[in-house]
């Protein structure tokens, strides 16, 4: 009997012989896709034609994350990316800190891709960069014209990300000489958002909460704070009943409340 090569088991199923047409891949077919390393593999996945690979990846990473009871689960290289980019979203945060050995560029997405248009060794680049994002309609390059890049001397950390806030760089390594908090190194630990400092966990949920445009067009990256949320109660009890004084239905996308909440992040 012939092997049905199929990355589930619905076609596998059919009795149906030879080429057998099936629908484009859904979600829900995507899931049931079965992961070879059961989900310990720490390489993130590298096969994906597009410069924007990254911002997939981590974009990905923050939906796939659950709340296992007592931690956040997943898989251990989407784990590790969220983590990630939330190192690089503290950096931001407590940037003041950071300032006498890390810098933040600015890249201007108008600006920067007419200069590369505007050179003859980069045109082509300049132009593949323009359509990718002229035709985008998962990562919200339209909302974003400003990147921020945090820089380690001449060494990407990190960056701003239209569609999960922040992200590390590809495969970043433990930073022994930058601590994200005290007696922890930039990159050096798996650590889920409640596990984190109180004072950023706070703002964060502020700032969501604050403009709440960021919960429509990052609705992942807040679906991943809201499942830390048990876990902050639970583990910080003072600071769980600190977001609901602020935020009294966290859960609740309640935009005349705006005003308000503008006021206790400036505070």
């Amino acid at each position: 009997m012939s092997n049905i090569l199929s990355y589930n088991n619905k076609t596998a199923k059919s009795g149906a012989q030879d080429w057998i047409p099936v629908e484009p891949y859904g979600d829900d077919d995507i899931r049931q896709i079965k992961d070879p390393n059961g989900g310990l593999s720490q390489n993130p996945r590298t096969a994906i034609p597009s410069p924007f690979a990254q911002l997939d990846l981590v974009k990905n990473a923050f939906d796939h994350l659950t709340n296992g009871g007592t931690r956040m689960t997943g898989i251990v290289s989407e784990l590790k990316m969220v983590s990630d980019a939330l190192d690089v979203a503290q950096l931001f945060f407590e940037y003041e800190n950071h300032r006498d050995n890390l810098h933040v560029e600015r890249w201007n997405k108008a600006t920067e891709i007419e200069k590369l248009k505007s050179d003859p060794r980069h045109r082509l680049y300049g132009e593949t960069l323009a359509l990718f994002m002229q035709s985008d309609t998962v990562y919200n390059f339209a909302e974003l014209n400003d990147w921020y890049i945090v820089m380690l001397g001449n060494k990407v950390l990190g960056a701003t990300s239209p569609s999960s806030f922040t992200m590390a760089a590809p495969f970043a390594p433990a930073e022994e000489t930058v601590n994200v908090e005290q007696n922890v190194k930039l990159f050096g630990t798996v650590r889920d958002l409640w596990e984190r400092d109180e004072e950023f966990v706070y703002h964060l949920f502020l700032l969501f909460n604050a403009y709440t445009q960021l919960r429509y067009k990052l609705g992942n990256v807040y679906a991943y704070m809201v499942k830390n949320l048990p876990l902050i109660e639970r583990n910080k009890p003072q600071l769980y009943q600190r977001i609901l004084q602020a935020l009294p239905n966290p859960t609740a996308l309640q935009a005349d409340r705006e005003p308000l909440v503008r006021q206790m992040l400036d505070q």
